[in-house]
């Protein structure tokens, strides 16, 4: 569902769990608060114990005309 609103609402969700990166790692992160972006597609991967695995990717498809 985050996937979804933030495709919809262009904006990436902020990372609560990020306090100090890696200055040595030089990655657009994205930190305690939202930031909007121009997003087209999504990739979200989730691992579990046991060797569960999952993917999804998302694209943003015609909105169409706006009324």
């Amino acid at each position: 569902a985050l996937l979804c609103l933030a495709l919809r609402d262009q904006i990436l969700p902020p990372n609560v769990n990020l306090d100090t990166p890696d200055p040595a790692c030089v990655l657009p992160w994205v930190g305690r608060t939202a930031e909007p972006a121009r997003l087209t597609s999504l990739l979200k991967v989730s691992l579990g114990f046991g060797g569960h695995q999952a993917a999804l990717w998302l694209e943003r498809g015609d909105m169409g005309p706006t009324r």
